[in-house]
């Protein structure tokens, strides 16, 4: 059986990390004008994958929590600048979820794809 940070790693290894590059660094005021002014607690994706990586998720609930900030975080920030982000972060959460339900699915949609031409 896997363990949550398992989980989450596998979660976070199955991301399309070309559409959701934006999201694995941490935002800086240079890249982001005024970000450290608007957004209290930042969080990125390689935060949540060194988490996961140090146990520190004890259930799925904490690990969908932080998908969930970074969701918000980005929702604040951009829906004015940058709107086109917010569906990006949005399959973060979606994808991740999907998978903690059903963590055998994603090889088999993998493979669907690959067969396709």
């Amino acid at each position: 059986v896997m363990s949550i940070s398992q989980k989450a790693i596998a979660a976070l290894d199955q991301i399309d990390t070309e559409y959701t590059a934006a999201f694995w660094e941490e935002v800086t005021d240079d890249v982001a004008p005024g970000y450290s002014e608007v957004i209290k607690n930042p969080i990125d994706l390689s935060i949540i994958y060194k988490k996961a990586e140090t146990d520190e998720y004890k259930t799925e609930k904490d690990f969908m929590d932080d998908l969930k900030l970074l969701f918000s975080n980005c929702k604040k920030y951009n829906k004015s600048l940058n709107p086109h982000l917010i569906p990006v972060a949005q399959s973060i959460i979606d994808d991740c979820a999907n998978f903690l339900q059903n963590p055998n699915q994603k090889e088999n949609q993998k493979e669907k794809v690959k067969t396709k031409k």
